[in-house]
């Protein structure tokens, strides 16, 4: 009974922390599964969390590599994780394993040992069988004896009474019975103490085989209960092999689920690795971007120049951009990306209308973003197509609106609005950085209107000196002479007084002197002036100054 309670408990416990352990393991692999595909997804929103709350003043190297560490951090922290967990599952389930064996390797001992003890007991049956046996086959002989001695008695009984007639007879017939019955009655003392004797050991045979049959008769029910106990054994035996059968089956199961655990691990960390580098690619690209095209702003030497790689910068994000001046209440075009015009952009003009969505833009002076579903009727585009989305943005230079940069990606699919809200984040950052750079290539409105002032005296003071030398009488050649020497004296002197303000002050004067050719242009003095002044001027640094003077005007 105990072997019996002990292997049943040892069984159900075995099998229950088996089961426990496996279910266990399938939710800590499950688990596992689901954590690294929430931590793909985690490093993901982390990504664009973090690209959302990107300080727009910040510096764009510092935002890179935080960036780039996040993503690379995330994927191998994930991934070491993950590769943890299933190497620990692995470990236990091996440990699980070794432990079952042991533990079966202990029962069939104990079942062998318990087949040994059968044997012995059969054994000792046996012998018993074969004693008892032998303890009849003695008793018989004793109850033989018995008997042979009740006929000796009898016999001397008869013999005494002959004796005794023949002692009638003769004195010497009564002598000798005398000594016959003397010896008559030695010998029945003797046999009367062998009876006794007899008698004794019948009884203690008797005894003893009562007792032989008392011990025979529960050495019998001791031999059933063991035939019962073996016939138990046997029949937990079949279970246990049944239950082993079963723990082998459970722990090919078991490992079938590692190796799919494992191969799931594999594939999730895989994944993650790809996950990591693609978004450290997409994160990568807008900054290498950008990067370019701020590039492009800090190498333009021009206003026109810095305008058009802003513009560029935004042909990336989209399929049509337009960039246009503003000219007091119209826009001109300078430059264009993916229209298909049949004139140059430069002979467009549009009128800043109230309900413009540039106007809008240049009036409010920030960049304006729209879906296709969000655009209003009351919005009018300035293009044809179908685009999904619109963006305006301004640039305002000075506290004066210098351009207005038109994009959209005409008939392109329909983006959610955090896609809208990053590119509109793009566009602000490189409007940003544009506006400091077009500072340096322009003029302060207060030190433009003094130039312009001190340009006209300088020109005025040209006419009055050529009206004084044309009186004096001069002519011809001389007087051509004599406004050139002037103009040549009064660049020299306004070049002194913007040394130090940059080739948009320097050509002030050239716009101012352009201006009186194109007003005079019929008088003598207008005549002399251009002729002068071509002879003097070259064309890059006309056109320099003309591109200047026209996004001071």
């Amino acid at each position: 009974m105990k072997f019996r309670d002990y292997a049943a408990n040892e069984t159900s416990l075995l099998i229950s922390r088996l089961l426990a352990k496996r279910s266990k393991k399938s939710s800590a692999d499950l688990q596992a599964f689901r954590e690294a595909l929430e931590h793909t997804a985690h490093a993901f929103e982390e990504t664009l969390a973090s690209w959302a709350k990107i300080d727009q003043d910040q510096e764009v190297a510092d935002l890179i590599e935080r960036l780039t560490a996040a993503a690379a951090a995330q994927a191998q922290a994930m991934a070491q994780r993950t590769k943890a967990d299933s190497q620990a599952e692995m470990d236990a389930a091996r440990k699980e394993m070794e432990s079952a064996r042991r533990e079966l390797d202990a029962v069939r001992k104990e079942l062998d040992e318990e087949a040994n003890e059968k044997q012995g007991l059969v054994a000792s049956m046996e012998k018993l069988r074969t004693q008892t046996d032998s303890l009849r086959s003695e008793c018989q002989t004793h109850k033989d004896r018995a008997e042979a001695a009740r006929g000796e008695l009898a016999a001397a009984q008869e013999a005494q009474a002959a004796a005794v007639a023949a002692g009638r007879q003769s004195e010497s017939a009564r002598q000798q019975e005398s000594k016959a019955k003397a010896t008559a009655e030695s010998e029945l003392k003797q046999l009367r103490a062998a009876m006794e004797a007899n008698r004794a050991d019948a009884v203690r045979v008797a005894k003893q085989l009562e007792h032989e049959s008392a011990e025979r008769a529960k050495l019998a029910k001791e031999l059933d209960g063991a035939h019962s106990q073996l016939h138990a054994a046997e029949k937990q035996r079949t279970t246990l092999a049944d239950a082993e059968a079963k723990l082998r089956q459970r722990v090919t199961e078991a490992a079938k689920e590692i190796e799919r655990a494992r191969a799931e691990v594999q594939e999730a960390s895989q994944a993650a690795a790809k996950t990591a580098s693609a978004l450290e690619k997409s994160a990568a690209a807008p900054l290498d971007r950008l990067l370019s095209a701020f590039q492009a702003l800090g190498s333009g030497t021009t206003i026109d120049e810095a305008l058009t790689a802003l513009a560029d910068g935004l042909a990336h994000d989209f399929s049509r951009v337009a960039l246009f001046r503003v000219k007091g209440n119209r826009l001109e075009g300078v430059h264009q990306v993916g229209f298909e015009f049949d004139n140059d952009i430069s002979k467009l003009v549009i009128p800043m209308t109230r309900d413009s969505l540039l106007a809008k833009a240049v009036v409010e002076d920030r960049v304006e973003a729209f879906t296709a579903r969000d655009l209003k009727d009351s919005t009018r585009l300035p293009f044809g197509g179908t685009p999904a989305c619109v963006l305006a943005l301004p640039i305002k230079v000075h506290d004066e609106a210098l351009a207005v940069v038109y994009a959209d990606d005409s008939d392109g699919p329909q983006i959610s609005a955090a896609a809208l809200d990053q590119k509109k984040k793009i566009a602000e950052l490189l409007r940003r950085h544009a506006v400091p750079r077009l500072e340096k290539l322009t003029i302060d409105p207060k030190m433009l209107e003094e130039l312009r002032a001190y340009a006209t005296m300088l020109v005025d003071e040209l006419e009055h000196m050529y009206s004084n030398d044309v009186s004096a009488g001069k002519k011809g050649a001389e007087l051509k002479n004599r406004v050139k020497a002037n103009l040549d004296c009064s660049r020299d002197m306004f070049a002194q007084r913007v040394a130090s303000d940059g080739p948009a002050a320097a050509a002030v004067l050239d716009d101012r002197i352009s201006a009186v050719i194109e007003a005079k242009a019929g008088t003598p003095f207008g005549k002399d002036l251009a002729a002068a002044a071509a002879t003097r001027a070259d064309a890059p640094s006309k056109q320099v100054g003309s591109r200047a003077a026209g996004q001071a005007s």
